[in-house]
């Protein structure tokens, strides 16, 4: 699934990178979260694009049909950096 979500880079103007990984545990705040990935927008317009993309909503529909619990096994946090 990840392999597929990270393929959206090239894909999706202005999604500039996609990491992802197994959680490592070093701390037990996790909450039952083993897996998750960050995507790297070029900014605010980037992230509304890739939205209503239609390779990120297929993708997106696949992601959700693997999570435990549907939508409610998904935690999705959008953090502006400085």
């Amino acid at each position: 699934m990840f392999d597929r979500l990270a393929q959206l880079v090239g894909q999706v103007p202005g999604l500039l990178a996609l990491r992802y990984g197994s959680n490592a545990r070093y701390e037990a705040l996790d909450q039952g979260f083993s897996e998750g990935f960050i995507a790297v927008f070029e900014d605010a317009e980037a992230l509304a694009r890739y939205r209503g993309h239609p390779e990120h909503i297929a993708a997106g529909e696949a992601l959700v049909s693997l999570a435990d619990g549907g939508l409610k096994g998904l935690l999705v946090f959008d953090l502006e950096t400085q």
